[in-house]
Order: structure tokens, then C-alpha cells, then sequence
């Protein structure tokens, strides 16, 4: 079956903002979920991460946000991601 041989380009969606509200994972459980994806879903392609950041007007807190998710995907690089 050729649908068993796709792969679906995704995105690690990393609630940024630590918010209950917002969906995603937590921040210090990313690099682990995105490792044993990589492991046990040979059909899912993770091509990137995708910040849920901070929905607010403190500049502070949005840049923290994506401070978060760049340090996230810097950790990432290092395991040989190629995202």
C-alpha cells in the first residue's frame, strides 16, 4: 500500500507561553517528545517547531516566549535534527 511509504511533514508545537490555555507541549518535555517521535513514528516527517507564544502586550513576556522555543530548537540541532 503506497500510503503505508508517505510521509506527513509536521511541526513540534511547543506551548511557549506556559499557559493552560494554549495547546502544545510543555517547554522542558519537547526535546524528549521530538526524540521519541523521531524513534517510533517512521511516518511522520518533523520538518520544524511552532511557538504557541504569550498573548500579551508585555513585550518581556512575548520575547521570553520565543527565547523558549529558539533554545528548544537549538537543543534539537545539536541532536542532529534537520529542522
Amino acid at each position: 500500500d503506497k500510503r503505508l511509504d508517505y510521509k506527513l511533514n509536521t511541526l513540534l508545537e511547543i506551548n511557549s507561553a506556559n499557559e493552560n490555555s494554549k495547546s502544545g507541549l510543555d517547554p522542558n518535555q519537547a526535546v524528549e517528545e521530538y526524540l521519541q517521535i523521531q524513534e517510533e513514528c517512521s511516518n511522520l516527517n518533523l520538518c520544524g517547531v511552532m511557538s504557541i507564544g504569550s498573548h500579551s502586550q508585555d513585550k518581556e513576556s512575548i520575547i521570553k516566549s520565543f527565547e523558549t522555543t529558539f533554545k528548544i530548537y537549538e537543543i534539537l540541532q545539536k541532536h542532529g535534527a534537520k529542522i
